[in-house]
């Protein structure tokens, strides 16, 4: 698959990709900056929380600002791996390279910038477990370009497919406990189930399965004895995965307790605020 973005390239005949695809990281993490402080703000109506003193009232304008821009972040990782669903298991990870998978990871490699400076300055709100997150998904999708697994690539962003309903449920949540919205709660509840049930499908289930896919095939078809095989980056990738999916229960098991608690079941033991 090609590149649309190629002609764009401050280095088009480059071997190395991420020369040849330094435009693309670049414009990506330009274009959520650009989101996150001149167009997520005046989408909402809450402008006296950009001025308010209350510390309560900021994080919550920051808080809109950045699921703005992360469910914008979601629809398009979404869109563009779909052309890249076919990609074969069996590919080559040390020789496989695509154009169009490179873009995908560099656009994905903005992000991810953006996100850890997000982390980083707003480190108070968001604490270690989102900074963790922030920096091993960055080391990931740059180890892509390297190249590595680029077969892999869109298997990852799969990941994203349980972001939209993690937004739409802040969104309601904030709306219910601080503005006393009437959202339906039909709408609330449904949001819910398909939130626990795709992200326990998609970073729970299949998490899991293709990290283990990956290495048995680098032990199957013995990539691991080939001299260009990146040991240490392996190493890495397969604890970062590790890492990534225990958070990805914790956080599971954190939704489950919300929603048991919201619909009465284990009794009337209070819990810390989401």
């Amino acid at each position: 698959m090609k590149d649309p973005f190629l002609f764009l390239s401050f280095f088009p005949s480059e071997k190395n990709l991420y020369l040849k695809n330094l435009h693309e990281i670049i414009l990506s993490f330009l274009g959520y900056c650009v989101l996150y402080q001149y167009i997520a703000g005046p989408m909402t109506k809450w402008k006296d929380l950009k001025q308010s003193k209350k510390s309560k009232d900021k994080q919550l304008y920051l808080n809109f600002k950045i699921h703005v821009v992360t469910m914008v972040q979601c629809i398009i990782s979404i869109l563009l791996t779909v052309p890249t669903l076919n990609l074969r298991f069996d590919l080559n990870i040390l020789t496989f390279q695509d154009e169009f998978i490179s873009m995908l990871s560099s656009v994905t490699i903005g992000y991810f910038l953006w996100d850890l400076y997000v982390c980083v300055r707003w480190f108070d709100l968001f604490q270690f477990e989102f900074l963790l997150h922030a920096v091993c998904s960055l080391f990931v999708f740059v180890s892509s370009l390297a190249p590595n697994y680029q077969n892999y690539v869109s298997k990852f962003l799969l990941f994203e497919l349980s972001s939209p309903f993690v937004n739409i449920n802040w969104l309601f949540s904030t709306l219910i406990k601080e503005f006393e919205c009437d959202i339906p709660m039909l709408f609330n509840a449904l949001n819910g189930v398909l939130l626990i049930v795709v992200f326990f499908l998609v970073r729970i289930v299949w998490g899991w399965s293709c990290i283990t896919i990956l290495g048995y095939q680098i032990l199957a078809k013995k990539w691991i004895f080939d001299p260009r095989f990146p040991k240490l980056v392996m190493l890495i990738t397969f604890l970062i995965n590790m890492a990534l999916n225990t958070l990805n229960c914790v956080w599971l098991s954190k939704m489950v307790k919300i929603a048991m608690k919201m619909a009465g079941i284990g009794g009337s033991k209070g819990s810390k605020k989401a």
